[in-house]
């Protein structure tokens, strides 16, 4: 278990990496728990995904792109959160067919599912892979690591 002290500098050493990032990507909100350094996670976005990027605006299309690229559409999912901008409850299963549309943020990124009869765009953060390939789980599974750093 770890200490409280333990905790302070851990989050502390994680602002000095995010400082140290030239604020690259959104530092998570207060109430979002960290999420601990993965070396091989960063060396593949920093030389897959990011890479030769300049603004926040490069970086979001560069995650766009690389989401794109390597996850396998359609698969199913789950909704682990719920969100104000999304219809859909925790626990609720659905198919995701693609990217949205939507401008991609370092903060956001959406996909379109099909769900009631309609397809519309959730933010991926809010799913979990049921019925996906590895690539398409370690995609998502590179998102939401960058979110939780």
């Amino acid at each position: 278990m770890s200490s409280d002290s333990d905790l302070f500098y851990g989050r502390i050493e994680r602002l000095l990496d995010w400082l140290a990032s030239g604020f690259c990507h959104p530092l998570p909100e207060h109430h979002m728990t960290w999420t601990e350094k993965d070396e091989e996670r960063e060396e593949r976005i920093k030389m897959r995904i990011i890479v030769d990027t300049y603004s926040p605006e490069e970086q979001a299309w560069g995650w766009y792109t690389y989401l794109d690229d390597t996850m396998d559409f359609p698969f199913e999912a789950r909704c682990v959160t719920e969100r104000e901008e999304s219809p859909l409850k925790e626990g609720e299963t659905i198919r995701v067919i693609g990217m949205s549309p939507t401008d991609p943020t370092l903060s956001q990124m959406f996909v379109t599912i099909e769900w009631m009869d309609r397809e519309l765009g959730v933010p991926l953060e809010q799913l979990e892979p049921l019925e996906a390939g590895r690539d398409t789980e370690q995609a998502i599974a590179d998102w939401q690591y960058w979110l939780g750093r």
